[in-house]
């Protein structure tokens, strides 16, 4: 399995679960980004970088 194929299965079971999560204790800060908004930002830069010429 690819990591886009893991990126977008993830997004399909686990839509709203965090896939990341970003501590800043001494700021208490705390951001999280949940599997589906990580897919979505992947395939936009993926795209992006095929736009410019970018392939395997």
């Amino acid at each position: 399995m690819t990591i886009a194929e893991m990126l977008a299965r993830n997004a399909r079971m686990y839509p709203n679960d965090s896939a990341l999560i970003e501590l800043k204790p001494s700021e208490k800060i705390r951001k999280e980004i949940t599997w589906k908004v990580f897919d979505e930002r992947a395939n936009r830069v993926a795209n992006a970088l095929i736009d410019r010429g970018v392939s395997k």
